[in-house]
């Protein structure tokens, strides 16, 4: 089981990956704008427990892997992410595909 300070470092970094600032990520989720600030400080030992809940929801933060340090489920989320790549790359490489077959007047070598 995580300690607060892991929980606090984890919503931190998620909070700066999705290229928020904390006061934007609070403001989004009404709550307090000197909720971090006071956790961070040491203020807050015991920190809200729905409020870190509304926090990771609004940031798509598995639960387990934010308590407990259960990495699958964020492995789940990173091989979607990796699938998206693909798909990505596929529909490129179809693009190419068919305006290479247009220029070459539909004559091409497979």
């Amino acid at each position: 089981m995580r300690d607060s300070q892991q929980v606090l470092e984890i919503l931190l970094d998620s909070i700066h990956k999705k290229g928020m600032t904390e006061k934007d990520c609070l403001l989004m989720v009404n709550i307090n704008t000197s909720f971090f600030t006071e956790w961070k400080k040491g203020r807050v030992k015991n920190p809200s427990y729905n409020n870190i809940v509304i926090i990771a929801d609004f940031l798509e933060l598995d639960l387990n892997y934010l308590f407990l340090g259960k990495p699958y489920l964020q492995k789940q989320i990173e091989q979607t992410e990796l699938l998206e790549v693909v798909k990505s790359q596929q529909e490129t490489i179809k693009t190419l595909s068919d305006t290479v077959k247009n220029l070459s007047g539909g004559k091409m070598k497979k």
